[in-house]
């Protein structure tokens, strides 16, 4: 999955994402639960709160969207990994990526 993702983020930001389920918020509520003061992801799952409140769909979304609010797309990130108690080394994108899988999947 860490390789699947790493070619689509190597695609323009502009590529709409096109998922078939709709678990946008879902996801944003974990985000933002492992990143609460990430501004992004609370910008946009307060935008998604609403759409779902208005039964809109919150797809397709931007690729570049999609890297910001992601937590999936940010196992590069020093503050996730940070957050997440992963070390900085040449291991720790696919740790952070890991550790996130464990997480959501107990969330």
């Amino acid at each position: 999955m860490f390789s699947s993702l790493q070619k689509l983020m190597a695609l323009p930001d502009n590529t709409l994402i096109c998922c078939a389920h709709e678990y946008t918020l879902a996801n944003l509520t974990f985000a933002h639960h492992i990143m609460p003061k990430n501004p992004d992801i609370t910008d946009y799952l307060n935008k998604v709160t609403e759409m779902r409140h208005h039964l809109q769909p919150t797809v397709p979304i931007t690729l570049k969207n999609e890297k910001n609010i992601n937590l999936f797309l940010k196992s590069d990130d020093i503050d996730l990994q940070r957050i997440l108690g992963i070390t900085s080394n040449t291991y720790a994108p696919i740790k952070t990526f890991t550790k996130l899988r464990e997480l959501k999947d107990n969330f």
